[in-house]
């Protein structure tokens, strides 16, 4: 868990892939030396080159901007521990970071500050509305952005071209999650018929519980209750869950950020509701804080992701070492995710040789990588017109004994899935 101290320091500086596929590209180690090619520069060789995190370090989002922002400084320090940027002369990355507060407000302010400070590229926000205004920013001031774990499907909807989404997007995810219970009940008996939907009504919340429930319709199962609440003032889950149960959802799904999380899940286990299954469309299940604070009564719900700490990805154990031996904690999604993301700024600049950021634009609009260059997600990336990652995939993740394990696609898991889930009071 993280100190008060630490975070106030932190605060302060500011499911488609073969094995094949998935195993044929290089190691961290060697894709960090020497990211992309050395074309010739274009402007004069800088001696450092400014690339910004814009995370919310203190606010309700604080458990996922203090780790995007951990998992941003291991990659930029590699890089400079390494030489710097090469096609730059070996200039140095200055790492800016400043906090969102979790306000979308400050988000905006602060970007334009960024923007001043001459960062040439912005990764951000881990807060879906204040994505959406940052990029407005950046797409307005010519400044190259991109989100590594923001999934609100408008983001790249909008013709921006400074804007870029390194992973999948709630559209996805949504859609995995149903076929994911779909296959599981197929496979061993218990199907789903019933399903009841709970998520947090933030941008990217109403998000998922409109595919959640377009998808659910889709298999012809009954939507038996579709609940948004203000995650902000809501303290009690007994009626929503009440509901639940009384109206008999065979499965619970949805999108909900850390706490209120935990407290949903403690009030199904106090009312005795035992759906066959539980699974998260992302949101803050992902999150280390989620099992440490549950502990056993984590284990069997599924959260559908990018990312997994199991999944055979060469240089990945070697970038949770590094976490882990800075922070004292395992690497997460926020920390992965966000670390895969600078690595492709990274390599957008070596791509460029120039700090001229529509030059980097256009380096980073180009991008087609697989596993490397601290690229931890599923089939690497590549975007399209509008900055969707196309190679984006999901793998469906349990929690057992405390941790998160892939239990599909069949080609990643290394566990079986367990189906239905068990009651609360025979763990």
């Amino acid at each position: 868990m993280e100190t008060g101290t630490k975070r106030r320091a932190e605060a302060a500086v500011g499911m488609r892939s073969s094995r094949r596929d998935f195993l044929k590209r290089g190691a961290v180690a060697a894709a960090v030396a020497g990211l992309g090619t050395t074309p010739r520069l274009v402007h004069a060789q800088a001696k450092e080159v400014v690339l910004a995190g814009l995370w919310p370090l203190t606010g309700p989002a604080s458990q996922w901007g203090v780790r995007n922002s951990r998992g941003e400084r291991i990659v930029y320090d590699l890089v400079n521990d390494r030489g710097g940027i090469k096609s730059l002369g070996g200039a140095k990355i200055k790492y800016v970071v400043l906090d969102t507060e979790t306000k979308v407000d400050v988000a905006a302010i602060r970007a334009e500050s960024l923007v001043a400070q001459n960062a040439v590229f912005i990764a951000g926000t881990s807060q879906s509305a204040a994505s959406l205004v940052v990029s407005q920013v950046c797409e307005r001031l010519g400044v190259p952005f991109v989100a590594p774990v923001d999934i609100e499907p408008t983001l790249t909807a909008r013709g921006f071209k400074y804007t870029f989404r390194a992973s999948v997007s709630m559209e996805d995810v949504a859609r995995d999650v149903v076929e994911f219970l779909d296959a599981a009940g197929k496979e061993t008996g218990p199907k789903v018929g019933k399903v009841g939907i709970v998520c947090e009504d933030s941008v990217l919340g109403a998000s998922a519980a409109k595919s959640l429930a377009k998808y659910s319709k889709a298999k012809g199962w009954d939507v038996v209750e579709s609940i948004t609440y203000n995650a902000a003032s809501t303290k009690d889950f007994t009626g929503m869950v009440s509901r639940l149960k009384r109206n008999g959802a065979d499965v619970l799904i949805g999108h909900n950020k850390v706490q209120d999380y935990v407290l949903l899940i403690r009030t199904c286990i106090e009312l005795d509701y035992n759906p066959m299954g539980v699974a998260a469309a992302m949101g803050g299940a992902v999150s280390n804080s989620f099992p440490d604070a549950l502990k056993e009564q984590s284990d069997h719900i599924v959260v559908i992701q990018p990312f997994s700490h199991d999944l055979k990805i060469p240089g990945l154990d070697d970038f949770r070492a590094r976490y882990k031996a800075a922070h004292q904690e395992d690497a997460d999604l926020s920390s992965v995710a966000t670390a895969s993301a600078a690595a492709l700024v990274v390599r957008a600049l070596e791509k460029a040789g120039s700090t001229d950021r529509a030059t980097i634009r256009n380096a980073m609009a180009a991008m087609d990588v697989g596993l490397d260059g601290n690229v931890f997600l599923p089939n690497g990336c590549k975007f399209d017109e509008n900055g969707n990652n196309v190679r984006s995939v999901s793998v469906a993740t349990q929690y057992k004994a405390g941790r998160l394990y892939t239990v599909a696609p069949k080609v990643l898991a290394t566990t079986k899935p367990v189906w239905p889930k068990p009651k609360w009071a025979r763990r």
